[in-house]
C-alpha cells in the first residue's frame, strides 16, 4: 500500500513540478516587467533546477529510510535498469540536487533582499557576478553527490543494518538496491567516525543556507514593513509591497516545512538513536513535493503572473494591480518582485 502511494505521489509530483515550471519560465519570459531584470535569469535557473530535481526523483523513486542508528536513501536497482554502479550514482545525483536547491533559495533571498533595501548591492549580479552565482549551485550540487558517493555509499555493515528494517517496511531485498547513507554507530555502538564527519560537513553546509534564508527572510519582512507604513511611497509601490510580502512568506514556509526541518530531522536524529523510523516515510512524499509546490507563490501572489493566468483559464479579477512599478532605481539593474 505505501509502495504504491509513493509511486504515485511522486508520479503526480514532478508532473505538477513540470507543468509549473515550465508555466513560470514562460510567464518570466512573456509577462515579466522590464524591471525585474536579471532577477528574470535567476528565476528560470532556479525553476530549471527544481524541474531536473523532479525528474530525477522520479526516475529513482527512492526510499527514504531511518532505522535507529542509520539513514539511507534508498533506490531498487532494477527499477533503473542501469546496474548497482548506474543506480548509486543517479541516488548521489538526486542528493546533489538537494544541494543545489538550497543553495538556489540562499542566493534567492539574498537577491530579494538587495533588491528592497534599494543600497546598489544588486550591482554584485551583473555580468560576470551573474555567472558566479550561477555555478555555486552546480559547485555545491557536485560537492554535495560526490561526497555522498564517496563517503556515504553502501557498506557491508550499514547494509546488515538495514537489511531486515527495509525488508519488513518495503519487502526490499537489500541484495537488489543500491543506497546511500550514514551508520552512525554499530551494532557494537562503536562510532563510525567517517559517517559522522561526512554527515557533519552536509549539515554545516545546510545550516549555512538556512541561516543565510532565515537571516535575509526576517530583514526582509523586517523592510517590507518598514516600506508599507512608508507615506513617501506610492498606492502602487505599496501594493507591490504587499505582494512581495505574501510570496515571501510561502517561500519561507515552504523550504522550512518541507526542506530544512524534515532533512535535518533526519540527519540529527539518528545519532543519539533516534527511531524515525514512521516519519521517514513521510520525508519520502516531502522530498518529492517540494519542486512542485516551490513556484505556486509566485505564480499566483505576483499580479503580472496571476492575471495572465487567470486571462488563459478566462477568470475574472479584479484588475487594480501593480503594473511596471518601480521598486528599485539603479543604472543598469532593476528589481521589481
Amino acid at each position: 500500500m505505501f509502495i504504491t502511494a509513493k509511486t504515485i505521489f511522486q508520479i503526480s509530483s514532478t508532473i505538477m513540478s513540470l507543468i509549473l515550471n515550465t508555466a513560470l519560465i514562460v510567464l518570466i519570459i512573456k509577462k515579466s516587467p522590464v524591471k525585474m531584470g536579471n532577477y528574470r535569469a535567476l528565476m528560470i535557473y532556479f525553476s530549471i533546477f527544481a524541474m531536473t530535481f523532479s525528474l530525477l526523483d522520479i526516475w529513482a523513486k527512492p526510499f527514504v529510510h531511518s532505522i535507529d542508528h542509520c539513514f539511507a536513501v534508498i533506490v531498487e536497482v532494477e527499477n533503473l535498469k542501469i546496474g548497482k554502479q548506474g543506480s548509486l550514482i543517479v541516488v548521489s545525483a538526486l542528493c546533489g540536487c538537494f544541494g543545489s536547491t538550497i543553495t538556489c533559495l540562499a542566493i534567492h533571498f539574498a537577491y530579494r533582499f538587495f533588491a528592497l533595501e534599494r543600497k546598489g548591492r544588486l550591482r554584485f549580479f551583473t555580468n560576470s557576478y551573474l555567472i558566479f552565482w550561477s555555478m555555486l549551485p552546480i559547485i555545491f550540487g557536485i560537492s554535495w553527490g560526490t561526497m555522498v558517493y564517496f563517503l556515504l555509499g553502501p557498506s557491508e555493515q550499514a547494509s546488515n543494518y538495514l537489511a531486515k528494517s527495509i525488508y519488513d517496511d518495503y519487502n526490499l531485498d537489500i541484495k537488489n538496491v543500491t543506497y546511500v547513507g550514514a551508520l552512525y554507530f554499530y551494532r557494537d555502538n562503536t562510532p563510525n567516525i567517517k559517517h559522522f564527519l561526512a554527515s557533519s560537513i552536509l549539515m554545516i553546509i545546510m545550516f549555512i543556507s538556512f541561516s543565510i534564508v532565515f537571516n535575509f527572510a526576517i530583514r526582509s519582512f523586517v523592510l517590507i514593513q518598514k516600506l508599507l507604513k512608508n507615506e513617501g511611497e506610492s498606492k502602487y509601490s505599496q501594493n507591490l509591497q504587499q505582494q512581495l510580502y505574501k510570496a515571501l512568506v510561502f517561500q519561507s514556509l515552504f523550504p522550512l516545512s518541507l526542506m530544512y526541518i524534515p532533512v535535518g530531522a533526519y540527519f540529527i536524529a539518528p545519532m543519539f538513536g533516534i527511531n524515525i523510523e514512521t516519519f521517514s516515510r513521510v520525508v519520502t512524499f516531502l522530498y518529492a513535493v517540494y519542486p512542485a509546490v516551490d513556484p505556486i507563490p509566485i505564480i499566483f501572489i505576483i499580479d503580472d503572473y496571476r492575471f495572465a493566468v487567470f486571462k488563459l483559464f478566462h477568470i475574472c479579477e479584479n484588475r487594480n494591480r501593480v503594473r511596471d512599478v518601480e521598486m528599485y532605481q539603479e543604472p543598469q539593474n532593476n528589481c521589481e518582485v
